[in-house]
Formats: C-alpha cells, sequence, structure tokens
C-alpha cells in the first residue's frame, strides 16, 4: 500500500487512492470504535492502518512529491472522530508530527514506539516486487538514519498543516480550552498536549516558520485557526504568537498582506479576557517594526492596519486611542508621496492610505480604494452534480462560470459554460483557483481592473 501510494506520479491518481482509503476508514470506524478507545490494534484494522502509516514517516523524504498525499491521509485519518484523535493524541503523534517538521534527531526513536501487526497474508493488488528507492527508504528508516529535511524536500505543507492544526485544536492547553470557539475538543476525550509540544510552541520562531510555509489557502486557514485556539485564555501562548507574527512581518511583502491580514483578524478577533491587551501589544509591536524599513515594506505595514482597522472595530477604537502614532504613519507616508520618484498611480495609492488614516484617527468611516479579497478555502464544501462554481483559468487570467460534472472524494470534473460545454477537467478540491459563486461579481470586477491595469 505504502509503495503503491508513494510511486505513483500521477497526482490525480494518488489522490483517487486517499479518497477510496478514506472511504474504507468510515467502514471500518463504525465497527471499531470501542477498539479504537482501547488503543487495541488486534481488533482495529484501522487503528493499526493508522500506525503502520506513521510508522513510516521519514519515508515522505524520499518521496517529496507524494509527501502531499501522505499527510492528506492522516488529515483524513485524524479528522474521522474525536474517539480516533484522542487515541492517537494519546499515544504522541502530535509529537512525532512537529519533531518530523523540526528535524528532530529523537524522532526515530519515537517512530519504534508505534507498533503495528502486518497482514502476512497476501492480498489482492500487493505490488510483487519492491522498488529500489522504497528499499533504500526502508533501510535508512530501520538504520535510524536522521533525515533533515528543513521545509525543502516536502512538496507542500498543506495537508501537514490541516493534520496539525485538527490535532491541536482537540488538545487540551488550559482549564479553559474547552470554551474556545474553534475546539474541537469533545469534554469525554480531555487529552493535554506533551511537554515537548508546549516547549515548541512557546518559540517564537516556530510559529514565524509555521506561518512562512502557509503556501495555500487551505493551510492559511487551518494554522489560523490553530493558533487562535492555543492563545485562547493563555497569556504565555498569546505572547508568543504576538511575537512569531511580528517576527513574521520583518519578511512582509506585497503578496504577503492578504495571508498576514487573514491571521491578524483571525487572532485579534478572538473574544476571550485577553483580547485588549493582545491587540495593544501585537499593534504597537507593528508598528515600531515600521520604523527605519524601506519604503515598500512601511506602506505594506500600513495597508495591513487599514485592513484591520475596516474589518476589526477593536482595531479602529485602537487607532483612535493611540492618535499619535497614527499621525507619524501620515507624516511617513506625505514624505513618501513625492511625485519625482514615485509614478502617478503610486502617488494616488499613497494619498488613499493617508485619508484612511485621518478617517481612523477621527473615528469616521471610510471606504477601501481596494476591495479585501478574504483567505477562503473550497475544501470542506459538499460539492453537487449539476451545481455551479468559479474557476480561475490560469491560461487566460480570468474566473469563469463552470458545471460540475463528476464528484469524488478528493476531485470534480468542470465543464465550461461560456464554451459550449468545454471541459475544464479534474480539479483538486483544496484548490485555490476554486471559488463560491456568491463571489462573482466582486471577482469579475477585479479581473476587469486586473485587465486593465495590464
Amino acid at each position: 500500500r505504502r509503495q503503491r501510494l508513494m510511486c505513483i506520479r500521477d497526482r490525480h491518481l494518488r489522490r483517487l487512492i486517499v479518497g477510496l482509503l478514506y472511504c474504507a476508514m468510515i467502514k471500518c470506524h463504525e465497527i471499531e470504535i470501542a477498539a479504537i478507545l482501547e488503543s487495541n490494534t488486534k481488533e482495529s484494522a484501522l487503528l493499526n492502518f493508522a500506525y503502520s502509516w506513521i510508522h513510516y514517516l521519514l519515508i515522505c523524504g524520499e518521496f517529496a512529491k507524494s509527501s502531499d498525499q501522505f499527510f492528506q491521509l492522516i488529515s483524513r485519518v485524524v479528522n474521522i472522530s474525536p474517539e480516533l484523535r484522542f487515541a492517537l493524541l494519546k499515544k504522541g503523534l502530535l509529537e512525532v508530527l512537529l519533531k518530523f517538521w523540526k528535524s528532530d534527531a529523537s524522532l526515530c526513536q519515537e517512530l519504534e514506539k508505534w507498533k503495528w501487526i502486518e497482514n502476512d497474508k497476501p492480498e489482492l493488488g500487493v505490488p510483487c516486487e519492491v522498488s529500489r528507492k522504497f528499499q533504500t527508504a526502508i533501510k535508512q528508516l530501520q538504520s535510524g538514519v536522521s533525515y533533515e529535511h528543513n521545509g525543502v524536500h516536502l512538496f507542500s505543507y498543506t495537508f501537514f498543516l490541516e493534520a496539525v492544526s485538527i490535532l491541536l485544536r482537540s488538545a487540551v492547553f488550559n482549564e479553559k480550552s474547552t470554551e474556545s470557539p474553534l475546539s474541537m475538543i469533545k469534554k469525554e476525550y480531555l487529552q493535554p498536549p506533551e511537554v515537548y509540544v508546549r516547549v515548541i510552541l512557546a518559540e517564537p520562531q516556530t510559529i514565524s516558520s509555521l506561518m512562512s510555509n502557509c503556501t495555500s489557502n487551505l493551510a492559511v486557514v487551518n494554522l489560523s485557526k490553530a493558533l487562535t485556539h492555543i492563545g485562547w485564555e493563555d497569556e504565555s501562548a498569546k505572547k508568543s504568537i504576538t511575537e512569531g507574527i511580528v517576527m513574521s512581518l520583518e519578511r512582509i511583502g506585497q503578496s504577503d498582506i492578504r495571508r498576514h491580514f487573514h491571521f491578524m483578524r483571525e487572532f485579534l478577533g478572538a473574544k476571550d479576557s485577553l483580547q485588549g491587551d493582545c491587540a495593544d501589544k501585537l499593534l504597537r509591536s507593528v508598528l515600531e517594526s515600521a520604523e527605519e524599513k524601506p519604503k515598500e515594506k512601511v506602506i505594506c505595514l500600513i495597508r495591513l492596519l487599514v485592513w484591520l482597522a475596516h474589518e476589526l472595530p477593536l482595531v479602529a477604537e485602537w487607532s483612535r486611542e493611540n492618535g499619535d502614532c497614527i499621525t507619524l504613519l501620515q507624516k511617513e507616508l506625505d514624505n513618501m508621496a513625492i511625485p519625482i520618484h514615485n509614478s502617478f498611480e503610486s502617488n494616488k495609492k499613497i494619498k488613499a492610505l493617508i485619508k484612511c488614516l485621518e478617517n481612523i484617527k477621527e473615528g469616521k468611516e471610510f471606504s477601501l480604494e481596494e476591495h479585501i479579497e478574504g483567505i477562503k478555502t473550497m475544501y470542506y464544501e459538499k460539492y453537487l452534480v449539476d451545481s455551479e462554481v468559479l474557476y480561475y483559468d490560469m491560461k487566460s487570467k480570468r474566473w469563469k462560470q463552470c458545471v460540475v460534472n463528476l464528484v469524488l472524494d478528493e476531485m470534480i470534473y468542470l465543464t465550461d459554460e461560456s464554451s459550449s460545454g468545454k471541459n475544464v477537467g479534474w480539479v483538486e478540491v483544496e484548490s485555490d483557483c476554486l471559488a463560491a459563486i456568491i463571489n462573482q461579481d466582486v471577482r469579475m470586477e477585479e479581473t476587469d481592473l486586473a485587465s486593465k491595469n495590464t
């Protein structure tokens, strides 16, 4: 099974196998809940399969392009039920995943604890020969060779972060974790995270690194929910996350604003007793980080602040109470708005930001010159045959209205309505190229503006 999935070059075929395995796991779970709670791999085929899959975690370092589906299968397993999550958390899956991500030398010893029962009877579809690459990976694992990926060899962090997020939101970090609106904790199954997990998440560098590896909307959504849950009513955790966000902002560029906006909106929007103090510390840190920065980074940070003030009343109120800080930002922008150094469009955007800051400081309502495109994912939507969705065509750089013809667990098949029923083909359900039809007007306007600017 492992060789078959990891060695397949066709991504769609790997996705199909993951979907089929998921369907089988759901059937097994229905009759194995008692054995799962007892961590009995002899009586639970599902738990035994999960143990065997996790035991060979290091193999995905040798099969970089297949690692996405490797972690997708793990995320599917932990998403099945709170009973299964509780059993895997108790076994230490969260610690194993974070040790893998940190290239911890003790990971090999940890993986040896995941004992599973090999089926020695021949099965239909099992490969007759083991590939040389697969044999090499197994030998390295058995000899205890530490594989350092350093974030380079993994094809994608999307499903790795989804699995980690689900487990983090299922863990009890403090006595009020069950009250978190993003909690996936079931009160019958309370499991605190390991000491290693707490230590790793207390490092701001860890938070910053996780944020920088969010290359898809699905990864951003999952990590932001996990960080918000971790920081719920926990002053120490909020401090670490705040410092991690500020570290990440040191590298901010135009393409990163939207991602950081979603992280900060989710994190600052958590209405716990620490919300006000957390917002004050984070926003002051953002303004301090804007000092002595290049012009492009300063504009990015100011745009981020304006977006947050537009979306969160808490940030708008803080900006009014700290009018002196806003005034300094206005002066900074005034110095940048020099026609000799900027194009007409650049000066127009700078003046629009100055006007927004002025309205924020005076407590007036304001509209943004640009539309804030939020971070969305269609991954958790249920698709129906003959329903309509928007699909972004990378060749024409436009959103198209398409019809869903076929629905699988991991993919949908689309037909383009505007091209006389021309087939678009198979599209993965977590793709950022899919959007709900209700966003059509906004997206069409953005596409038209982009075409004009081009």
